[in-house]
């Protein structure tokens, strides 16, 4: 994933962490990974607004195939519930 214009590089950086940890992972293994990341973040004081929630997530889905693009729909569907 290219940086994010205007993202604090701590939050870029625990993007990219997440990307490759989840790299080849179905949705089922990728949720895991997702809440350790979201428990990191907090960990470290990193909140991310919604507008950057949004980034990230068309960026995911630009660089994703079309069963990735399944799998973290999937993803935010569970979240939204």
């Amino acid at each position: 994933m290219e940086n994010i214009p205007n993202i604090d590089p701590k939050k870029m950086a625990l993007i990219n962490e997440f990307k490759k940890m989840a790299e080849g992972k179905s949705s089922n293994e990728m949720l895991p990974l997702l809440l350790a990341v979201s428990k990191k973040s907090k960990s470290l004081g990193l909140k991310f607004s919604n507008e950057e929630m949004k980034i990230i997530i068309d960026s995911l889905m630009s660089e994703a195939t079309p069963a990735q693009r399944q799998q973290i729909n999937m993803m935010l569907n569970i979240m939204n519930q």
